[in-house]
């Protein structure tokens, strides 16, 4: 289970990066304005999205992985699917909290510096 969440963290983190950046590009940017219109900081601002970024920015990157794997001859476990899901949830929340949580961020290996390095994206 473990190594199942390790490679879909690191598969995440590649997909989630270019979607993201397509976001901000003029041809996609009007589906991912409405994320950064939230003025104030807190979690559930993380699934404030249209649904064309839902799709492209959080549902492609969190899935993908999965079935990458799958393909590749490795079946995700529904374990390992729940506990990825599960980290991804709590990073994306902390994130967008507005509070500075290394410790987390450090636990979770996840690629952000936190809540202050998020915040100056917005």
């Amino acid at each position: 289970v473990a190594w199942q969440v390790a490679w879909q963290m690191v598969l995440h983190d590649a997909i989630f990066y270019h979607c993201h950046r397509l976001l901000h590009t003029r041809a996609f940017y009007r589906w991912h304005k409405d994320h950064h219109s939230v003025v104030g900081s807190y979690a559930l601002a993380a699934e404030y999205a249209s649904d064309a970024e839902s799709f492209l920015g959080h549902n492609l990157p969190v899935f993908v992985p999965a079935m990458l794997l799958s393909l590749l001859g490795d079946c995700v476990s529904f374990a390992a699917f729940l506990s990825w899901i599960s980290v991804r949830l709590i990073h994306s929340y902390a994130i967008h909290s507005g509070y500075e949580l290394p410790w987390l961020v450090g636990a979770l290996m996840m690629q952000s510096s936190g809540a202050d390095a998020h915040h100056e994206n917005h």
